[in-house]
């Protein structure tokens, strides 16, 4: 009896000690492509599934496939990725994984620049949470109305956000913004915004000396004064702009980088909010 205990208080310890309760470690595992994902997810199923976010130590972007992944996709009964090109790697290991997988944007209306961050617009957000909810239901039927509740729920929160910026912004004049790179496009139309950025959708590359010339012109022209850093993409570009322009930095937006617990953008629903806040602030 005396070792029984001992056993089972050392994997109390050890599931403990990554994070981990052992209720949570016991629920089916699915792997999501990167935090926002892994966000909206919880949002509806934390209480049946455990979704592990596999790109948690670097740049949903520039992910790398690593051993460890193998490894939890072996261990998973269901992955979910964004779609519209964000994970140019799971062709590379598509092969080791056998299960189930959900690309939440289906359905997103797709814009003709190369932009995979649709969930910016709280309207696709819906889009996403929805095919998560499905996804989950297939996993697990017995769970079916507990998890459309929750996802109604977080509908309703989406809507209401939605309404709330679109009725604000609509009495904006200069609708014009700048910022680190093109992550904003379908937030941009939801609230027919212009969005210009130096460096493309490829945050990984430097805009040459004729772009940022542009980008500096028509901040001059246009008296653009809502220039934005973006969480998680380096600031000098961006700063060598507000320099130049004599503006000064409104703030930071977050595109698919979420903050720590304490930070402003700790899961989907404060980041949507964290941006439409300080983008009305900028520009009314």
């Amino acid at each position: 009896m005396k070792n029984i205990l001992i056993i089972l208080v050392l994997f109390l310890f050890s599931t403990l000690s990554k994070g981990q309760s052992p209720a949570s470690a016991s629920r089916p595992l699915v792997l999501v492509s990167f935090g926002v994902l892994q966000s909206i997810a919880k949002e509806i199923g934390e209480d049946h599934f455990s979704f592990l976010n596999i790109s948690e130590k670097s740049d949903g972007h520039e992910f790398e496939p690593q051993p460890e992944l193998i490894k939890n996709f072996k261990k998973a009964q269901g992955l979910i990725l964004n779609g519209l090109d964000y994970e140019p790697w799971f062709p590379q290991v598509k092969k080791h994984y056998s299960g189930p997988v959900l690309i939440a944007s289906e359905g997103v209306s797709r814009l003709k620049q190369p932009d995979p961050h649709a969930w910016l617009d709280p309207m696709n957000g819906i889009i996403y949470a929805e095919n998560i909810k499905n996804f989950l239901i297939k996993l697990q039927p017995e769970a079916k109305s507990q998890l459309e509740a929750r996802f109604e729920n977080l509908r309703k929160k989406l809507v209401a956000i939605s309404i709330e910026a679109k009725t604000k912004f609509r009495s904006i004049k200069n609708r014009k913004v700048v910022t680190s790179h093109s992550s904003f496009n379908y937030l941009a139309k939801a609230l027919d915004l212009t969005f210009y950025s130096p460096q493309g959708s490829n945050a990984e590359q430097e805009p040459s000396a004729r772009d940022l010339k542009k980008i500096i012109e028509t901040v001059r022209q246009e008296k653009i004064n809502a220039l934005f850093l973006e969480h998680g993409i380096a600031s000098g570009t961006l700063k060598t702009i507000a320099r130049e322009t004599k503006q000064d930095i409104s703030g930071t937006l977050y595109s698919d980088k979420l903050t720590d617990a304490t930070g402003p953008a700790a899961d989907y629903l404060s980041l949507v909010k964290a941006n439409l806040e300080k983008l009305y602030e900028a520009l009314k």
